[in-house]
């Protein structure tokens, strides 16, 4: 890892232990699993690349699997410190020194390479006087080009070039140089086998190779056996021509392409080959086929008529997309009389989409986004598929089509209904009718895209699309497992299909609780019942306990006194068991005392009092005293006084106070006139058993307490010997934020006479808010409750003894950690039933009446009872933000964005398939609340209705009023920035590329008017930044996209062009090129005024002008224009023919002038074999004619006079400027001289030199 990223996860982890030693005290009571997981969180925030965190998490995984290594893992957190020592330092420094002096070669990480050591090329070393400067390492530099180069499979010079270009960005250099190395060239060409993959290929020309070979639709072999076997059964030349247009779905033999029929059937029938026996023909088997037989025979015109409206009443008759050829049996029923389909089609403007030469299918020229909602919400396969493949058509292409609202519509859907078989049927059903090919292109941005927001995993939408198809439907599962070949998913496949689905493991764990019934017999207890009455007195209540449940005192008979042995030793398995439990769990005594007490019935305020001595603690309680019920709960194993609950059901019941056991042998109790204690020394019934004490010995400073629990503590060596923990852990335990949750009780005090300290924690609640204040000394603890009443369905009742009404649920908000001061840090919060379980990494505490085990570290995943409170607290969850809002004006911040903050994900709660389900419902549940803000209405929206954007340049670009108009979409309120990441997860768009195209394409089909260049600039400077988050690939498939949009102003153009339907090429204009008007009039140049509203030398200008230098746009140089324009213009006759004269002779002139200069770029001998000079017989070519200089040009003939019989070719004096001098003229004829212009004549051949003598 890096060093930095190193020091400051360090850094952060010993600050939270050491600024707040009671960290260290949590981590001790934590299981090392949650530790592990705390830690990985923070190191989430600081890693600044994946990789580094998934070293660091991978490590952290290696000591979450080893018992051993978690607990001396857990011991290092709590004790140790994160310093290295110095000797270890020192040494590594050493080490470090020997290897710089010693090793010439830089290897990769182990981690990031193969198994065998890689070698990158070795830098030049830096001299001692150079100045050094922090560089990215070599495996730094060779992640980041893999990075780009990954998905390629063939680089050009381009490529390379834009790669250069992003290692540039992404290290914020210039040049590539800055990096330390030599040119971007030369590091390719030393480190080539490391930089490039084997299978990659170069492309140094970006033409592709044409194929002129002819291409046929049937092969010759294939012909001549079908006509080889027809001749079997008729040698009728016309019908055998129709059968063959008929087989092979042609309007003629010819367009086969080997020529006449005549003369193929002839040749055939002389050279009879053998006939393949292999492959046999339908249409031949046939004696004849009628429709055939009657096309050869004269039809009425009125018949025609008939047929044709038959045919167009069979059309009107297919579904959309079906497939006309086979729907309307064309070729069997009209194509004999009404000839090739598509022909018939076009003659009456029927629309299709072609998929191949013989499969067109039907489309609805009518098609709107409206009917295609219409029918998605009546679940209508036919017309949903057939509306959107229409409205694709009606744009065009793809790049054309409103991909993003049509995605935004069906998503929309999705939120109003229920993910279920039918909805994945009707998904299924769709994708069985669109093209295959088309369907490739938008399945995962339409359909699955949308789903994946809902669902949450692409994964389990695959899984679920697979097994709802219909495995006996050949033609269902092959086009999904075409699919899945096409688009890479490997669950749809044929291995699939050999799988018995019908094979369910199902596994069940059965959770037994410890449970107890009557020690007795009914026989037994009537006998007790005879020899003794009830007696109310507490002393007699305990003595009538053992007599009725221990058999204490008793005479009973021999069989009597065998039953009731045997009743004592199953109890004492039983407590024995129990009591394993309690040690090996440890049942956190202290917690379960207090619930104890929240149970009681009080008549001041309930109150209870730790005392802590160093032999015993002593819990003091303002209750009205223990009562018969209680003592007789006590003495018992699964009872409890608490019988009906008030907030619903609670499991494991009675087992509470034997938590005490953990810390003490022989626990006292005093309350209301009873005195008793429990003795493990009498074994494991000793639990349950009560023993009088005859003598209190009471503490002066609490004698007012109607109810005292002392406990007597075990010896250290004793705890130690049951893994229990320190006296001090146990009371850490003790939370503020567990008065939240209890009944009655209000204030808890822990007075430790060891260190002669006193903490008090109190709750106040405050009137008409939902807020609860927890006080602590000097600090005040605030939070929100929301709780929810939940009528207990009957199917849930059906599985308890108890009748259970109702229960509650309640979750917690600490407003204390929120405030509008700086960044908000939430701290993980515990579950809680009653009191804490542990944290699960939700940022709030839910409290709810779970079923949990003895060791309450968890809560039972097979119980029914947990499923329900689970299902329910996503709308409790839901019901806080109208909470907020009813009490905002109590809350530190705005009630929307409080809401966001507690917002749960699934990367934040640690691994539990109990609570990550409820992640994904509350969001899937807010994705169809309309519950946020939005810029220009004043009505709520749902999240994917609405825009978070960041970039004022877009917003500057697509106003509120455009966004809406051309997207159907909103910009949330600029105050929820700060929760981009949940936002984002519940649907709300970005604006990327695909959404920034789709509106300059929708804008620019109105009239192009000129404050459409001040939003272009704009709108390519955020093009520019959406295309470097995308990969090569994708870059260039968007460049090539911008290229087709008709969206680039030219200068001296009033229309704009799109750069890809012109074959000239378009230039930059540039301020220290003088270009004569006539040539920059005929030059294609990109208007200026792009960027004359940006500064000089600004980042959005430079961004600008990168992007479409990428698009193609060149700079303007004369090398440039001569070779790109002017040269091909030259070459092409056509082109130069459509040039005007005074273009064509500036062309000349602005060469000549580059001449004079001495621009040794001028190819002369080119020019001269392709140019085309003024003269006297208009445009002519030096090469292929004489042209003469006529007296103008100094030269000392005039032909025209001296010889005026003959006609002679002169060049055109148009090229001489006005008032031009002698010596400026002696160039101009120089320069001509040099393209083959002569003063006078040069016999060319006998004909030539007849004609000039003949003229003389």
């Amino acid at each position: 890892l890096e060093q930095k990223e190193i020091e400051n996860i360090s850094k952060i982890i010993n600050d939270k232990l050491d600024n707040n030693n009671q960290q260290r005290k949590i981590y001790a009571s934590m299981d090392p699993i949650d530790i592990i997981n705390d830690l990985i969180e923070i190191c989430r925030k600081v890693c600044q690349s994946y990789t580094s965190f998934r070293k660091i998490s991978h490590a952290l995984d290696i000591i979450s699997k080893d018992p051993m290594l978690r607990n001396i893992f857990q011991i290092a957190i709590c004790h140790g410190n994160l310093e290295m020592p110095d000797q270890t330092i020192q040494s590594k420094q050493s080490s470090n020194k020997n290897q710089c002096n010693t090793s010439k070669k830089i290897y990769f990480n182990s981690s990031d390479s193969s198994d065998n050591d890689i070698e990158l090329k070795t830098k030049p070393k830096i001299k001692p006087s150079e100045p050094v400067i922090t560089h990215p390492n070599d495996n730094e530099i060779l992640q980041a080009f893999k990075e780009q180069i990954g998905p390629l499979k063939m680089i050009t010079f381009n490529l390379l070039s834009r790669i250069e270009q992003r290692l540039c960005e992404k290290f914020k250099v210039t040049h590539f140089q800055e990096l330390g190395h030599d040119t971007f060239t030369n590091y390719i060409a030393q480190n080539e086998q490391l930089l490039f993959p084997i299978d990659i290929k170069f492309k140094f020309s970006s033409s592709e190779c044409n194929d002129n070979k002819k291409t046929f639709i049937v092969l010759f072999e294939d012909l001549e056996q079908f006509i080889l076997q027809i001749l079997d059964r008729s040698t009728d030349q016309p019908y055998i021509e129709q059968v063959i247009c008929y087989h092979y779905q042609i309007e003629s033999f010819e367009q086969l392409g080997y020529g006449s029929f005549r003369s193929i059937f002839n040749s055939i029938k002389q050279n009879k080959k053998s006939q393949n026996t292999s492959i046999h023909y339908e249409c031949i088997l046939l004696d004849e086929i009628p429709i055939l037989k009657q096309t050869l025979n004269k039809t009425s015109k009125s018949f025609l008529q008939d047929v044709e409206q038959q045919a167009l009443h069979a059309i009107n008759q297919c579904h959309l997309l079906g497939n006309l050829h086979f729907d309307t049996q064309w070729n069997l029923r009209f194509r004999s009389l009404l000839g090739n389909l598509k022909t018939f089609l076009l003659r009456h403007s029927i629309p299709i989409l072609e998929i191949d030469h013989i499969t067109f299918l039907k489309l609805s020229s009518n098609s709107t986004l409206d009917l295609f909602k219409e029918s998605l919400y009546n679940y209508d396969s036919i017309l949903t598929s057939g509306h959107i493949v229409s409205i694709l058509v009606q744009y065009g292409s793809l790049n054309n089509a409103p991909l993003s609202l049509l995605s935004n519509i069906v998503h929309t859907f999705f939120l109003t209904t229920t993910l279920d078989n039918r909805l994945y049927n009707f998904l299924i059903h769709i994708f069985l009718r669109i093209p295959f090919l088309l369907l490739s292109f938008i399945i995962e941005r339409i359909f699955l895209q949308p789903l994946i927001k809902l669902e949450g995993s692409q994964m389990k939408i695959r899984e679920i699309l697979w097994k709802t198809i219909d495995k006996q439907d050949s033609n269902m599962i092959m086009r999904f497992i075409q699919l899945g070949q096409q688009l890479g998913f490997t669950e749809w496949s044929m291995d699939k299909i050999k799988i018995d689905t019908s094979i369910k493991i199902i596994q069940q764990e059965k959770h037994l609780p410890v449970s107890v019934s009557n020690l007795v017999t009914s026989s037994l207890v009537s006998k007790v019942e005879q020899t003794f009455s009830t007696n109310n007195n507490a002393y007699d209540l305990i003595e009538r306990i053992r007599r009725e449940k221990f058999g204490i005192g008793l005479n009973l008979s021999n069989e009597s006194q065998y039953l009731t042995d045997q009743l004592k030793s199953l109890v004492g398995r039983s407590l024995e068991r129990l009591s394993k439990e309690l040690y090996n769990s440890d049942m956190h005594f202290v917690l379960e005392l207090i619930q104890n007490a929240d149970d009681n019935q009080y008549d001041n305020k309930p109150s209870l009092v730790f005392v802590i001595d160093s032999n015993s603690i002593n819990i003091y309680n303002n209750e009205i005293g223990f009562q018969e019920n209680n003592i007789q709960a006590l003495c018992d194993i699964g009872k409890s006084t608490k019988g009906k609950h008030k907030q619903g059901y609670i499991g494991q019941k009675g087992i509470g106070f034997k938590s005490v056991f953990t810390v003490c042998d022989r626990p006292e109790i005093y309350s209301n006139g009873y005195q008793i204690c429990f003795d493990a020394s009498n074994g494991s019934i000793g639990y349950i058993l009560p023993n009088w004490i005859q003598n209190e010995n009471k503490d002066v400073e609490y004698s007012n307490w109607r109810t005292r629990i002392c406990l007597p503590l075990k010896s250290e060596n004793e705890m130690q010997k049951h893994k229990s923990r320190s006296l001090t852990e146990s009371f850490n335990d003790i939370h503020p934020s567990l008065l939240l949750f209890l009944n009655r009780l209000r204030s808890i005090t822990i007075h430790n006479r060891l260190t002669n300290s006193k903490q008090i924690y109190e709750r106040i609640d405050i009137s008409d808010t939902s807020i609860v204040e927890i006080r602590c000394e000097q600090i005040i603890e605030k939070w929100f409750i929301i709780k929810k009443q939940l009528n207990i369905p009957e199917e849930i009742k059906a599985n308890f003894d108890d009748v259970v009404e109702a229960t509650e649920i309640a979750l917690a908000f600490p407003l204390h950690e929120v405030n509008n001061n700086g960044e908000i840090i939430l701290t993980k919060q515990d579950v809680y039933a009653y009191l804490p379980l542990r944290t699960f990494g939700f940022t709030f505490i839910i409290q709810a009446d779970f079923e949990v085990p003895s060791s309450r570290q968890d809560i039972l995943s097979d119980s029914i009872w947990n499923q329900f409170l689970l299902n329910e607290i996503p709308f409790v969850f839901l019901s806080s933000l109208d909470a907020f809002y009813q009490e905002q004006s109590s809350l530190p911040i705005d009630p929307l964005r409080l809401f966001l903050y507690f917002l749960p994900n699934e990367t934040s709660i640690y691994s539990n398939n109990l609570f990550t389900p409820i992640c994904r419902t509350i969001l899937r549940l807010l994705r169809s609340c309309r519950f946020l803000p939005v810029i220009n209405d004043n009505n709520l929206h749902m999240p994917n209705e609405c825009v978070l954007i960041n970039d004022l340049t877009i917003k500057e670009i697509i106003t509120p009023e455009l966004l809406y108009n051309h997207l159907n979409l909103y910009y949330l309120k600029d105050d929820l920035y700060e929760h981009e990441k949940q936002l984002y997860e519940l649907g709300v768009h970005r604006l990327g590329h695909n959404e920034l195209i789709d509106f300059i394409k929708q804008m620019f089909t109105s009239e192009i008017i000129i404050e459409n260049k001040s939003i272009l600039s704009k709108w390519f400077c955020c093009l520019y930044r959406c295309l470097n988050e995308l990969s090569l690939i994708d870059e260039q498939k968007v460049l090539k996209h911008i290229q087709s949009l008709k969206i680039f102003p030219l200068k001296h153009y009033q229309e704009f062009i799109s750069l890809d339907h012109i074959n000239q090429i378009i230039f930059f204009p540039s301020k220290n090129i003088q270009l004569p008007i006539l040539i920059e009039h005929d030059l294609m140049i990109i208007n200026e005024e792009l960027w004359l509203n940006l500064e000089e030398n600004s980042i959005e200008r430079i961004q600008i002008q990168t992007l479409l230098e990428r698009l193609g746009i060149q700079r303007v140089t004369h090398r440039a224009i001569c070779e790109q324009h002017i040269y091909p213009i030259f070459e092409n006759e056509k082109l130069w023919k459509e040039k005007s004269s005074e273009v064509l002779i500036a062309y000349v002139m602005y060469i000549f002038d580059l001449w004079l200069k001495q621009n040794h770029y001028i190819d002369m001998s080119r020019l001269k074999s392709i140019v085309q000079l003024l003269t006297n017989d208009n445009f002519k070519s030096p090469i292929h004619n004489s042209i003469y200089f006529t007296p103008k040009y100094n030269s000392p003939y005039d032909l025209l006079r001296d010889f005026n019989g003959y006609k002679w070719i002169l060049i055109s004096d148009k090229y001489i400027p006005e008032n031009s001098s002698l010596n400026y003229r002696k160039k101009l004829h120089e320069f001509f001289s040099e393209l083959s212009i002569s003063n006078f004549l040069f016999p060319i051949n006998n004909s030539t030199y007849e004609q000039f003598n003949s003229s003389i």
